[in-house]
């Protein structure tokens, strides 16, 4: 258990899509066997639940991120109001997509990651699982990509704590 050492903020959120966090994790140090690098996550505050779209290069986030959005708003027939990430070049390319959809983007302070808290926490836990599930399975780093995706699988339906034992995958359900 890894203590944190900022209080969790206690804004609570009553529907998807409210605030969506996200952040990019890699480069990892071996590609995948696709050629990914990195994999950028989006994290929904309601519900816990979170979308990994995996990368070749850091530039593709935009346009992972409107397929997210597309996805998402029409899954929940909702729109996105607030995306909180950390203040990457990628992000600040955001700008233009999210003002025209009217969706608020909140950055986190610089050097403060404890402010973009919650998908730094994810992706430990994808990184943990994924690794673990790696070294059981006995296959090479360069099936990272799987593993985190099957990782994100069950982590979405695990029974937790903070959302009174049902998992994010119950919550959106």
């Amino acid at each position: 258990m890894h203590k944190s050492s900022f209080p969790i903020s206690e804004t609570v959120y009553t529907e998807p899509l409210q605030l969506v966090y996200s952040d990019i994790w890699g480069p990892s140090p071996i590609p995948s066997k696709e050629g990914y690098r990195y994999y950028i996550v989006f994290l929904d505050a309601y519900s816990k639940f979170s979308w990994a779209y995996f990368l070749k290069y850091r530039s593709q986030a935009l346009n992972s991120f409107l397929e997210f959005k597309k996805m998402a708003e029409l899954q929940f027939q909702k729109k996105l109001k607030i995306l909180q990430t950390d203040a990457a070049k990628e992000y600040q390319s955001f700008s233009s997509v999210l003002k025209e959809s009217g969706i608020i983007h909140r950055f986190s302070c610089p050097h403060t990651h404890e402010q973009n808290g919650s998908p730094e926490r994810k992706h430990r836990h994808i990184t943990e699982t994924g690794l673990t599930l790696l070294a059981e399975s006995g296959l090479s780093f360069e099936y990272w990509y799987h593993a985190f995706a099957c990782a994100i699988f069950v982590i979405n339906r695990i029974p937790t704590p903070v959302l009174k034992l049902k998992s994010p995958f119950e919550i959106l359900s």
